[in-house]
């Protein structure tokens, strides 16, 4: 049983990184039969244990979770929609279950919405006049996107992308944010897809037709980081750093032409710290690559890219902090300014703040910069999860730092074989995202 689970586990992480037998083999320094063989029936014993410590190092896992039966997803509940029956205290009138729909999805019911909207359209769908049933479906996408459905989602937005598209030029006042938002939420089910070249689309037709109404709109700063923000997002997923980079430059193009500082700041920080992770990863200090300090943009996930650029190259963070203002309410960035102050002091207190799910992949982050002698293997296995987890959320720059950073961490913890093994595994990773 445990030997099926393991074989099952290797195999699902061989194929969710793109690597074959037969390379696997390579980077592990043995050869395809061999690793065949540990794979199947028979047991060798002469070098297994090693192939075997070196194969979690290459998959990221730590052993455990190599032995762990994956969840099994259950599917016997529909995520939402309209079985044909009656709904509990559905009201009859249209325009009262779409004032249903829409309290369901504020407090956060997405399947309560979509069934309730699935239910309207089944029933009142040829009757609504065209921008109503627009709004419906654009609100019935939503939901569909946010349960995780996302071909349904995109059937939905789709319909109301169009129909609303054609009412911008005329009213531009009124429909251009809810088009913006179609090509949003259309943009996000690309990404439930891996398809971040689609939700690459979606953010440039967005901000093309941002930048073209943009006279017919008041308040448009918050709306341009957004659109800006989300597609450096975008860009950081779609693990190539010549597309970082040029996204980058669009930014600061659009940041230009609507005055926003603050929009082209981000840009410029976003880029350079995956220029300066990948100058780390290639074994360059990345000395010439200079981080700006950040005057405008307080972004969680870019502070945190901005101060452990400094700490690695021993700067002083203490500056770097005392420059940031703490009074957001922002969890996210009073995390991140945690952590940094830790990073600074090289103290962690005994009672950790949660970590949010937006850095859910970095919660060993302490752990591994700062950990004790009689810490250390626990920290090497937290590595390699934080490793696992920031490779499977498309977290790249952030990924080559966090290689680097546990490569200089435990070279004495490491044997030779198994140093080999992760620069082979970091230089596979290099070729791809510079290719």
């Amino acid at each position: 049983m445990f030997k099926a689970t393991w074989v099952g586990n290797v195999r699902a992480l061989l194929a969710e990184n793109n690597m074959t037998v037969a390379e696997a083999a390579r980077l592990l320094g043995t050869s395809k039969q061999y690793l065949t063989t540990i794979l199947g029936d028979s047991e060798p014993q002469s070098t297994k244990e090693q192939v075997i410590e070196g194969l979690s190092l290459l998959l990221h896992a730590h052993p455990s979770r190599l032995y762990s039966p994956r969840p099994a997803v259950d599917e016997s509940e529909p995520l939402g929609g309209y079985t044909g029956r009656p709904l509990p205290d559905m009201p009859t009138r249209a325009v009262e279950q779409v004032v249903l729909a829409e309290r369901h999805f504020l407090g956060g019911d997405y399947r309560g919405s979509l069934a309730v909207l699935t239910h309207l359209l089944a029933l009142h769908g040829d009757d609504l006049q065209p921008m109503a049933l627009a709004q419906a479906k654009l609100l019935a996408g939503k939901s569909a996107c946010l349960l995780g459905q996302a071909d349904l989602a995109q059937k939905f937005l789709r319909f109301a992308q169009r129909t609303l598209q054609k009412r911008v030029a005329a009213r531009p006042q009124k429909y251009l944010l809810l088009c913006l938002e179609c090509y949003r939420y259309l943009a996000i089910a690309a990404h439930l897809e891996q398809d971040y070249d689609q939700a690459m689309k979606m953010h440039r037709r967005a901000i093309f037709l941002a930048v073209k109404y943009r006279a017919c709109q008041e308040d448009m700063d918050i709306k341009w980081e957004t659109l800006g923000h989300n597609m450096l997002r975008t860009a950081t997923k779609q693990g190539s750093l010549a597309k970082l980079v040029a996204a980058a430059h669009e930014v600061e193009f659009l940041a230009a032409q609507v005055s926003n500082s603050a929009l082209a700041e981000r840009a410029e920080l976003t880029r350079e710290f995956a220029r300066f992770a990948v100058a780390r990863a290639e074994g360059r200090a990345g000395a010439e690559i200079s981080l700006p300090m950040p005057i405008a943009v307080r972004d969680p996930v870019v502070i945190l890219q901005c101060g452990l650029a400094r700490w690695a190259k021993d700067e002083d963070l203490r500056t770097f902090l005392e420059a940031l203002s703490s009074e957001s309410e922002n969890e996210d960035l009073h995390l991140v300014l945690y952590w940094l102050r830790c990073l600074a002091t090289r103290t962690v207190s005994k009672t950790l703040p949660p970590v949010t799910a937006t850095f859910k992949p970095l919660r060993h982050l302490l752990k591994i910069c700062l950990a004790k002698s009689e810490e250390r293997e626990e920290a090497l296995f937290a590595w390699q999860e934080t490793l696992l987890e920031l490779k499977a959320s498309r977290e790249i720059p952030l990924y080559f730092f966090i290689f680097v950073v546990g490569l200089d961490k435990f070279a004495d913890d490491l044997k030779e074989h198994n140093k080999k093994v992760l620069a082979a595994v970091l230089a596979r990773a290099l070729a791809s995202y510079i290719a």
